[in-house]
């Protein structure tokens, strides 16, 4: 089965940077890439007719536009399919996205009307909640010269998470890459009068059970030898993710929607939406049961 890629596009740079990724991913996976540019139009003003049509001025914007996304896609090896689509951006991407069955979206964090500040306002909120399939938030992307760099997977054990890990191990294994599984432990504060060995005590024990659950994991991922690893640190989640990501120079951070305590619990809460931030690669939001849908993922390497 032939992974399918759609990337929005507005013409901006960082929906640029969504092209190079997609196109990059889409040459790794031998998999079908489609470009897709919305003209923003309120559906409510349109007659049924009209909503896949506009005005051929912005019509010939549009195609300029994705004339170009497809030459930056060949660029960088893959051969692009093109389509535009009229209205509300958030529902005619997922128009396009339901109508190819595409296994992954990806879209840049910042833009021009139509896919504007994608995944960071009420656009973004509504792809991530609803979008069938992972959602890849491109902010910045230093690996396009080599390639997909390691991928990091920041887990709390939860279900979400493990969704995330396991999608990240399939992409692994078509990538050929390392998969970094992360926990963040909380710090363990002594409140006065506690006994400091008690304290270390109690550290200790959340250290080695997780490091117990991260081995466990592992285990279940289905890697070559060598491929993953897990790393444990305490801080701060978010930068924690963050300071790891850079310091293994990720090419993606996998992430699942919903979490326990170190992950958000509703996708773009306080951590995730953090992260999309922040994160120096981009970031690929995994929905429920994604990683339980084999599709392309359980596929053989081309």
């Amino acid at each position: 089965m032939t992974a399918q890629i759609v990337v929005a596009t507005d013409g901006s740079a960082t929906s640029s940077e969504a092209v190079r990724f997609g196109a990059t991913l889409a040459k790794a996976l031998g998999g079908r890439l489609t470009l897709l540019h919305v003209v923003p139009a309120e559906a409510g003003r349109l007659a049924p007719f009209m909503r896949e049509t506009c005005p051929p001025r912005e019509r010939r914007a549009a195609e300029a536009l994705l004339r170009s996304a497809q030459g930056d896609a060949a660029e960088w090896g893959a051969q692009a399919a093109v389509r535009m689509a009229v209205g509300r951006p958030a529902e005619a991407i997922l128009r396009v996205v339901r109508e190819v069955r595409a296994d992954m979206l990806v879209v840049g964090t910042r833009g021009r009307k139509g896919v504007a500040r994608m995944f960071l306002g009420s656009v973004a909120e509504a792809l991530a909640k609803v979008a069938p399939c992972p959602v890849a938030v491109v902010r910045e992307f230093h690996q396009a010269s080599t390639g997909i760099g390691p991928l990091l997977a920041p887990t709390d054990f939860s279900e979400g998470a493990a969704d995330a890990a396991r999608t990240a191990a399939r992409l692994a294994r078509r990538l050929g890459i390392r998969l970094v599984l992360l926990h963040i432990l909380p710090e363990v504060v002594a409140r006065r009068g506690d006994d400091p060995k008690a304290t270390r005590r109690a550290e200790l024990k959340l250290r080695r059970e997780a490091e117990n659950r991260l081995r466990a994991v592992i285990e279940t991922l289905d890697l070559d030898s060598g491929q993953g690893e897990s790393m444990l640190m305490t801080g701060v989640d978010v930068a924690g993710i963050v300071h790891v990501a850079q310091k293994i120079h990720a090419g993606c951070i996998v992430m699942g929607t919903r979490g326990l305590t170190g992950l958000p619990r509703v996708l773009l809460g306080s951590v995730t939406d953090q992260v999309l931030r922040q994160a120096p690669c981009p970031v690929l939001v995994v929905p429920p049961g994604a990683a339980r849908d084999e599709g392309w993922w359980g596929e053989a390497a081309p």
